[in-house]
């Protein structure tokens, strides 16, 4: 075998583990399907760098909530635009997406053992996790959290809103 195909082969059978590390489970106790969920039958599917973020916060934000918690129902976490523009999700003057959604580093969810404040409130104490904010959804009784890919714990944003338009700080 020639070097040339040898490197070949090498590039290759490294894309395939790169595939399949992109295509398992985002996390332990995350699959795909719970991630991009929708109920709009609208497409769904993130790219590769949409996924990459979305293992990203299912690793770092996810399964330590998850851990702690138990079992969390997602109700929302990636977002195409299409999806977002049909669930009125953020955006700006221009129509383009700013929700986190569309980026892969958000979710929204609820625990049936946990309130969406005692979620929050256990999240306000792990300083060390990368969140770039959470709201408490009082309107829907959700909780939305987002992750920051820096990991700057000083921007963290710890918002509660009562019906989805207005926003103040929110502590335990």
């Amino acid at each position: 075998m020639s070097d040339e195909n040898r490197t070949l082969g090498l590039l290759a059978a490294g894309a395939g583990i790169g595939l399949w590390w992109l295509l398992r489970r985002p996390s332990e106790n995350f699959t795909w399907d719970e991630l991009t969920q929708t109920s709009t039958g609208l497409d769904n599917t993130p790219s590769i760098e949409d996924r990459i973020r979305l293992i990203y916060l299912a690793r770092q934000v996810l399964q330590p909530l998850r851990d702690a918690a138990g079992p969390l129902r997602v109700t929302s976490a990636f977002r195409s635009k299409a999806v977002n523009s049909a669930v009125s999700g953020a955006v700006d003057s221009a129509g383009n997406c700013t929700s986190y959604h569309c980026k892969g580093l958000a979710a929204d969810l609820y625990n049936d053992d946990w309130t969406h404040e005692e979620l929050a409130t256990y999240l306000y104490s792990r300083t060390d996790l990368p969140l770039a904010e959470v709201i408490v959804e009082r309107h829907t009784g959700h909780l939305h959290l987002a992750a920051d890919l820096d990991g700057a714990p000083g921007k963290r944003k710890f918002l509660e809103t009562p019906d989805g338009a207005t926003y103040t700080t929110w502590t335990p």
